[in-house]
């Protein structure tokens, strides 16, 4: 018997992967501008882009892991799925601990001695991001057989 997924459902996800793939995008153009002589003005840019994507990875794991969330149905809808969801679980816990250290050190960063290190620390997050996305369109691939990355 093949599940079907909501449409409704289906226009809430694609809407939050398109936020969080907005901000991702805005940090990378972010951490992408020129630092020399412009070191405040780079670190202002990227402290607004991180603050959209901090908000944006926050909501994401909320609606996905709430109790009537996306992970509730689709355990309900395809347990086989189970360990794939704990997975991603793990990664919610491991991004959203990054995203507080990566914060705490943008608070603290002089913008003289922040371009380098931050920069690719920053990266490293939007790649592990990026990751983490393809795996949640799989997941719900392998349950419903939507591609909920079109349009990305």
């Amino acid at each position: 018997m093949d599940v079907k997924i909501p449409q409704e459902v289906i226009k809430k996800v694609r809407a939050r992967r398109e936020r969080l793939r907005t901000a991702m995008d805005r940090l990378e153009t972010a951490l992408a501008a020129p630092v020399p002589g412009r070191e405040s003005a780079w670190l202002k840019g990227v402290r607004g882009a991180f603050g959209e994507l901090a908000a944006a990875v926050t909501d994401h794991v909320a609606k996905v892991e709430a109790a009537d969330g996306l992970f509730a149905q689709v355990r309900a809808d395809a347990p086989r799925l189970a360990d794939k969801i704990r997975k991603l679980e793990s990664d919610h816990a491991e991004i959203a601990g990054a995203v507080r250290v990566l914060a705490q050190r943008l608070d603290a960063a002089a913008p003289e001695a922040t371009a380098d290190g931050m920069r690719g620390d920053l990266l490293r997050l939007l790649g592990r991001l990026a990751h983490h996305r393809q795996l949640g369109a799989d997941l719900l691939y392998e349950a419903y057989v939507v591609d909920v990355s079109v349009g990305d």
